[in-house]
């Protein structure tokens, strides 16, 4: 397995722009053509806030407490 830090960039999430980390995380080698998801986290303060699988499915933080 390996994980990459693509950097900064500013996404929307429950409607909001937020400076998020991409981090891209996947397999090595051959397999790397057919697995990779992404994760974005607040740049602030680490929290998650939606991650994307290669076939294009999203999943999102909704809500905070």
């Amino acid at each position: 397995m390996k994980t990459e830090n693509k950097g900064v960039e500013t996404i929307t999430v429950s409607g909001k722009k937020v400076e998020a980390i991409r981090v891209k995380w996947g397999s090595t080698g051959l397999r790397s053509k057919f697995y990779s998801q992404t994760f974005w986290f607040r740049k602030s303060d680490g929290v998650y806030l939606k991650s994307k699988v290669e076939h294009g499915e999203f999943s999102e933080l909704i809500s905070e407490e």
